[in-house]
This record gives structure tokens, sequence and C-alpha cells, in this order.
């Protein structure tokens, strides 16, 4: 045998397999034949392939019936392919078999098990519209239509985008399934969560929607530059892979059409089912772009690419090749999340405000304009609403809003503890514990009592105001 792994099987057939086991079946069979007879038997390791650089007359008689059975197994399983025609995968002496729907388990059964299992909770959850409870009104958008259509599940080639999962660090695989369930935070997302309260519009070019899709598509014009600039780099990649010329340039063109092409639009030749190239776009254009750019490709990418690297005879694999495929299109979307939360983290410097800080704050200060009633502020502090609008705090540096939403807050409390104090007045109360709120004590220092309603600290304020605002 050509084989070191049967060989070692085979000699010590009592050896309990490992759990992942290559070919199970096949070994158990072996060992089992070895036990039944009544004579021992000893495998022995012989070199496979001698003939590629020794001649055949050369090769010693075990090295010869070596080379003799490949060309007879190569022979008839190219027969087998051909005319369709194979022998059942059941075998003897076999004391158990397992099948998972219809399948035969080779290999380790648990991740049979989990790959069958997630099979069925991926096609459920892509190619279904579920019935939500109340509390998944709140939390989860309404899903119009289904992700893959029934038909179509088939076509995807789940077995790459699994291989190219476990490439992922941990808390990519995790940014990945937020984004594919929308649950990543887009604004759409967090407009639903806060009932409105948060705008879904984007941040980087005001599309009045940002859901998971935009963030592709958006058409801020340094992430479009980004994004181009991203394809080409796909490019020099599927280049540096030996990919085949027509699939590179059917996947760089549909790229840069970003949803706007088909992929049939990107694909030259004979629009024939008999065109491998044309059977692609056409599952491709039946998955659509987003499945596309999620890593959901169909499974006839790695077939056309074996073929390519079995015409130049290239040793490279195209299942690898297929899975770095899927890495490097998602890695387009995450090129494009990465620059979106640097856009809204980003500060000129360590004074200055980052986006979300910014409009949150013009937020609550618009907030303090609109609803508050100068009459409902000390006299002192009226000003903060009659001589201050909305378009000269926004045209105001970050250190004057912070000072003006600080001078604001301060304002409303000292209203409210004026309010506190003139019914304490009007009740003729005395000790301050008898009427004593959780949001009212005396200053600290200070003797209980009436006093007065801020006093001489609180009339600096207007002054110290007006000099942040001067400089």
């Amino acid at each position: 045998m050509d084989c070191k792994g049967v060989v070692s099987h085979g000699n010590d057939p009592k050896r309990k397999l490992k759990q992942g086991q290559a070919h199970a079946d096949l070994i158990r069979v072996i060992q089992e034949l070895v036990q039944a007879l009544p004579i021992p038997v000893k495998f022995k390791y012989v070199k496979g392939h001698q003939d590629k650089h020794v001649p055949y007359r050369l090769l010693t008689l075990e090295q010869q019936l070596n080379v003799d059975m490949d060309k007879l197994a190569k022979k008839t399983l190219k027969r087998a392919i051909r005319r369709k025609c194979f022998i059942t995968s059941t075998l003897p002496l076999e004391k158990v078999r397992l099948t998972i729907q219809g399948n035969k388990v080779i290999r380790s059964p648990t991740d049979a098990i989990y790959d069958s299992r997630g099979r069925e909770t991926a096609r459920s959850f892509y190619c279904t519209v579920k019935k939500r409870s109340k509390s998944e009104e709140f939390f989860k958008p309404r899903r119009k239509k289904v992700r893959v259509k029934p038909a179509d599940f088939d076509l995807i080639d789940f077995d790459s985008l699994d291989r190219a999962m476990t490439m992922w660090p941990q808390m990519f695989r995790v940014f990945y399934t937020k984004h594919i369930t929308g649950c990543c935070q887009v604004n759409h997302f967090k407009n639903v969560v806060s009932k409105g309260a948060i705008s879904a519009a984007c941040p980087c070019c005001q599309h009045p929607d940002e859901t998971t899709a935009h963030v592709l598509l958006c058409e801020n014009p340094t992430r479009k530059k980004l994004y181009h600039e991203s394809v080409t780099k796909l490019e020099a990649w599927l280049k540096r892979r030996e990919t085949d010329p027509r699939l590179a340039t059917m996947i760089t063109s549909y790229l840069r059409g970003r949803s706007l092409r088909t992929m049939k639009s990107c694909t030259t030749g004979r629009e024939s089912d008999r065109s491998r190239y044309y059977r692609l776009a056409t599952h491709v254009d039946r998955l659509g772009w987003r499945n596309f750019t999620e890593g959901r490709i169909p499974c006839q990418f790695e077939r056309i690419q074996c073929k390519h690297y079995h015409r130049i005879k290239s040793r490279k694999s195209s299942r690898k090749w297929a899975a770095e495929l899927v890495d490097q299109i998602f890695k387009l979307t995450h090129l494009q999340w990465t620059y979106r939360n640097n856009f809204l983290k980003h500060r000129a410097n360590d004074s200055a405000e980052t986006v979300e800080e910014y409009e949150s704050r013009m937020r609550r200060i618009e907030e303090f304009l609109e609803h508050t009633d100068p009459e409902d502020l000390l006299e002192e502090d009226r000003f903060l609403v009659e001589e201050y609008n909305l378009e000269r705090l926004a045209a105001a540096t970050s250190t004057k809003r912070i000072v003006y939403e600080e001078s604001a807050d301060s304002a409303i409390a000292a209203a409210k503890h004026a309010r506190v104090r003139r019914t304490l007045d009007a009740l003729d109360c005395t000790v301050d514990d008898e009427l004593q709120m959780s949001f009212f004590s005396s200053p600290p220092g200070r003797p209980p009592g009436r006093g007065g309603r801020g006093g001489r600290k609180r009339r600096t304020q207007r002054n110290d105001l007006e000099a942040v605002f001067s400089e």
C-alpha cells in the first residue's frame, strides 16, 4: 500500500479510530477482514507514483504492482464518472452505518450532525418569513421578503463560507453575524430600538435609512473612492491567485457596478446554458447583490476555478481559493464599516467633539431652546433663550457649546430650586426636613432656614458665558 495511515490501521486492527478519521467506513472493513482471516497479515508500505521519476522496467515488483493498480483505479473512476455509474456506498461487514438526509457519514458524526442542523437553520432563516411575536415587533425590523428563494438555497457554497469563517478571528465572526442579521449599530437598527428617538439617516451621506445593505452603497464621495480602491486591490489579489481571467473580469465588473449591473451584463461570450460562465452569471443574479457581497456565492465559482487550475496544471487548491474569495469580498463591507465608525468617532484634537457627540449635544440644545419658556427661568438666566439661537451655537466651537449646555442645565436647576423655595415660603415652613424632597437639600455648611435664590454667585453666570463666547 502507498498510504501509511491505512498500513498502520491494517497492522493494528483492534485499534480504535479517532473521532474525525477520514474514510472510517473503509478502514473498519479492512480491520474486520484482517481479524476474520485465519492467518496473520502484515501490510507493507510502498511509495506511490514511482514511475514519474524512475522508468517502469527499473522498479521492483511491489512498485510495479502499485503503479499498475493506480492506473486501473484511475481508469475505472473515469469510466464511472463518464457513464455516471457508481457502486453503492453500502459496504460489507459494516456493523454501524450512519446516514443523514440520505448521505452516508464517513468522517466525524459530530461534524456531520452540526453541519446538517446548521444548514436547516440557515434554510429556515434565509428562505422563510416567520410571524413575529409582539416583543420581536419592537426589536426586529420587518423583513418583507425572503433573502434566498427556497429553490435557490442549494446554489450557495456554504462550505466555502464555513472555511472562510474558520480563518476569521472570533470578533470578526461576531461582526459578520450581526451584519447579516441586521443587528449591528447602523442607524436603522438604533432608530427601531429607540422608537424613533434616534434618526435613521446615514451619518456620511444623509440617506434617510441607513440599513446594513446601505453600508456598502453609501454615496459619500470619500467612501465611494475607498470602495473602488478596495475593488482594485481585490483585482490584484485575483491576479496573484491565478484566477480564471474571464472569472476575474466578471467579479470586478459586477462589484464596480455597485448593485446597478447584473452579472449577465458582465459576461462575455455566448448566452447559452451550455456555457459555464453564463450558468454562473445566472446563479449570481438569482441570488442577488446582497447575497454575493455577504459571502454567499454560488458553488459554480469553485468548479470553474478548479477546471482552470487543472488546465494550467497548477497544484493550487480551488477550495482554498473559494474560501479566500469569500473573505476578500466581505472585507469590502468591513472596510466601509470601519471608515464609517472612524468618521463618527474621530476627534480633531483632545478637546474636540466626535460627530456623535456633536449631534447628541445639538439635539439637547435644540430641545432646550424649543421647549423652554423664558418665564420659567430666573430673570438673570433668560438671556440663554432670548439671545442665543441654534445657528449661532452650531457654528461655535465645541468648548462654547459645552459651556452653554452646562449653563442651561444650571439655569433649569436654579429655577427648580427657586420654585421649591417659594413653595416652602408659602407654607411658612421653618424646618427643611419637614418637606424634604429627593432633589432638594440644604447646601453644605449652611444652617436650615429660608435663604435667598442663589445670591451673588448665580448672578455671575451671564458674565462668565459672555466671556467664553467673546474669546
